[in-house]
C-alpha cells in the first residue's frame, strides 16, 4: 500500500476499512471508536495494552513532588500526573525502516 505522507484521521481509516470489510463507513467508524475506547478502559486502568505486531501501550504515573517556582524561586507541589508510554514493536520497526539490521 503506497500511501501519500499526511496527516491520517480515523475517518480515513474507517473509509479503507469499510472497503475491504464490505460494511459501510458508520459501522467501520463506529466499529474503530468501539475498539479505541476498550483500549482506553485498559490503559486507564492500569493495564499494559500489547498490540502484536504494532505498539505496546504503558501507564505510567509521575509521583508527586517538590520543585520551586521558575519567576519566585518559591517551592510549589508537583500535583501527581497520569500519563502513556507508547513503545514500537520490532516488527513495526522493521516495516519503517526496511534496509535496517
Amino acid at each position: 500500500m503506497d500511501l501519500p505522507k499526511a496527516e491520517v484521521f480515523k475517518s480515513d481509516i474507517a473509509r479503507d476499512y469499510a472497503a475491504q470489510k464490505g460494511i459501510s463507513e458508520p459501522e467501520a467508524l463506529e466499529r474503530i471508536t468501539d475498539l479505541l475506547e476498550i483500549l482506553s478502559d485498559y490503559v486507564a486502568a492500569g493495564h499494559t495494552v500489547k498490540l502484536h505486531r504494532f505498539i505496546n501501550i504503558y501507564p505510567k504515573t509521575t509521583k508527586e513532588f517538590q520543585s520551586f517556582a521558575a519567576s519566585t524561586g518559591e517551592p510549589i507541589t508537583i500535583p501527581e500526573n497520569h500519563s502513556v508510554s507508547i513503545r514500537l514493536t520490532r516488527s513495526l520497526k522493521s516495516r519503517l525502516n526496511p534496509n535496517r539490521k
